[in-house]
């Protein structure tokens, strides 16, 4: 078990000033040959479980593969893994696909969203807090690893080390988060990584979020040729200095790195921008283009939106990452008419015994533009994450046309009793499910009697059906829905 105590302060300060020695050395170039190429695997996404490395879905092999962390060589093997790494975090794997399925990883890079002090802290309400970190907002929620320490135990002038995803609106989501010290010494060393935003290359200056950057006197030997440019993301270390920061070395911080390029077999986690059209997006400056033979996987192309949370498998070509499978990721959602939305909740016709928590961060996409336009009778989609329970957040809702009375539910299984299951307390008597809408996922089709073998308490299920004119549901399908 590792111990999250202000010792290991002194252990990240050391990987910084190591992210400074290392800045330019060249790291990605090691990788180029090695059997990566075409026929190798680069991922990056939240790691799922550690002993090897779970990402994206996909186990690999760590017993030989070397570990950096903010561009530091950490050691090698699955003890440098465990030592370094935990679940939560966003990491980098280079490695290659082995027969059996699983991969096997020839090196693994961790580097942090943002280490620094915490300036600013808001309680949206019980379910979300907004950090404020060298002029990042951070959003924790319930879906935070946070190993060692609570939200409510952080206050203003902690130091935090961060690893997050950026959503659409620039905001870093939170997927790991540790708390490194009570203060920093005067003298601390900070990191912060993230997209470059007013550049002025004959000042010297750029800035990332709302922090002001200086790097004039900046080690830049770790950037790529191309130089710096508006909306690349980098990684820079240095010092606050008054309201600013003083680079110390700037490097450049793709999250597939440096050495990607045509051929690559690539899969990326993340949550798709705010530049965007349902066949073309960006997930943190990588262009993502969907054709006719993209495989989508728990749900369709329709679902992506900016702010939607998924994973794209594919290969690079001509810079675009050319998508061949985007898996959505595993989180809750409804759609049906709503009936009534109070200042903290909303009520969706059919799925009454559902708490669908709203807050200032829950976004309103479609129809309506925020929850104030929203009127009883409107059609919704509502995407979210589960709190406990019969309790959900809405980070997205979507506002469509009244469209077949449809009603649908995404969730986890509450209560499991043949023929009666309960998602997220919303009970469905599959009895008045026709033989053919039973699915062991998406795609397969089995017998009642099989869905129940395979289901389980826990299990993410999918119902689909339509509202009569009482607000009732006739329920149609139900599938074990697959995650990634």
């Amino acid at each position: 078990m590792k111990i999250y105590s202000a010792g290991r302060y002194m252990v990240i300060m050391l990987v910084v000033l190591g992210f400074v020695a290392c800045s330019g050395s060249g790291v990605d170039d090691m990788i180029a040959d090695g059997g990566i190429g075409g026929t190798g695997v680069i991922s990056t996404g939240v790691v799922t479980a550690i002993g090897s490395v779970r990402v994206n879905g996909l186990e690999f092999d760590t017993q030989s593969a070397e570990v950096y962390v903010n561009d530091l060589p950490v050691g090698s093997g699955d003890q440098a893994v465990r030592d370094h790494l935990d679940p939560g975090r966003i990491v980098r794997v280079n490695g290659r696909l082995k027969e059996d399925g699983t991969g096997q990883a020839d090196q693994v890079f961790y580097t942090s969203t943002v280490i620094g002090p915490i300036d600013a802290i808001t309680v949206i309400d019980g379910y979300d807090t907004m950090l404020e970190i060298l002029g990042q907002s951070v959003i924790v929620d319930g879906r935070t690893r946070m190993p060692g320490v609570a939200v409510s135990d952080l206050a203003v002038g902690n130091v935090a080390e961060v690893s997050g995803l950026f959503d659409d609106t620039g905001r870093i989501r939170a997927t790991f988060l540790i708390k490194t010290a009570d203060m920093a010494p005067a003298d601390a060393r900070f990191l912060i990584s993230g997209p470059v935003s007013n550049l002025d290359k004959n000042e010297k200056t750029f800035f990332i979020g709302t922090l002001a950057v200086d790097y004039g006197t900046a080690d830049m030997a770790g950037v790529d040729p191309g130089g710096l440019v508006n909306s690349g993301f980098v990684s820079v270390s240095g010092q606050l200095d008054g309201p600013g920061f003083k680079a110390d070395a700037v490097r450049s911080a793709g999250r597939l790195g440096s050495d990607t390029g045509d051929g690559e077999n690539v899969e990326i986690e993340g949550i798709a921008g705010a530049d965007f059209s349902q066949s073309r997006f960006v997930i943190e400056g990588y262009l993502i283009e969907t054709g006719p033979d993209t495989l989508f996987v728990g749900g369709t192309q329709e679902d992506i939106l900016p702010g939607s949370r998924i994973e794209v498998e594919g290969m690079f070509a001509d810079g675009v990452l050319a998508a061949e499978k985007i898996k959505f990721s595993q989180d809750f959602r409804a759609e049906s008419y709503l009936v009534e939305l109070s200042d903290s909740t909303l009520t969706l016709m059919g799925l009454e015994d559902l708490t669908i928590a709203v807050n200032e961060l829950t976004r309103v996409t479609g129809l309506k533009d925020s929850l104030d336009s929203l009127e009883s009778g409107d059609h919704l989609k509502v995407r979210g994450w589960i709190v406990g329970g019969q309790v959900v957040v809405a980070g997205q809702i979507i506002a469509l046309p009244a469209v077949q009375d449809k009603i649908g539910l995404k969730g986890t299984v509450s209560d499991l009793g043949e023929p009666m299951i309960s998602i997220n307390g919303v009970v469905i008597d599959t009895a008045m499910i026709p033989p053919e809408g039973f699915y062991a996922d998406e795609d397969l089709p089995v017998s009642s009697e099989t869905f129940f073998t395979m289901v389980q308490m826990g299990s993410w299920v999918e119902a689909k059906g339509t509202l009569l004119s009482n607000g009732s549901a006739v329920w149609e399908s139900i599938a074990l829905a697959q995650a990634f």
